[in-house]
């Protein structure tokens, strides 16, 4: 989580929720306001194949529902902070992003 926050306002979204139950699964980060669920997944609880079926379940779920769904992996938020970045942006401002947080 510590290192995902910075991204995100970086990409210029606002400060989302976290922790929260959304269709009765918990969620890492959640930005009512645009409709957004996103996921950090860390190699320990996310590497079985039976966890990555439950993940994808979730993102399911959430889809239907009619959130739009992002994971990112450690690996990811860690290595390639840039990508992740441009990623959030375009989806922000896809889903009609509020102002950039200061």
């Amino acid at each position: 989580m510590g290192r995902f926050l910075p991204l995100a306002r970086r990409a210029g979204l606002p400060r989302p929720l976290t922790q929260r139950y959304i269709n009765g699964f918990r969620v890492d980060f959640h930005w009512p306001e645009l409709g957004l669920i996103i996921e950090t997944d860390g190699g320990r609880f996310h590497a079985s194949a039976a966890q990555q079926t439950a993940d994808r379940r979730r993102d399911q779920v959430h889809t239907a529902a009619g959130f739009t769904c992002l994971r990112f992996t450690h690996a990811q938020i860690r290595y390639q902070p840039a990508n992740v970045i441009e990623i959030l942006e375009q989806v922000g401002n896809r889903l009609g992003r509020v102002a950039a947080a200061s």
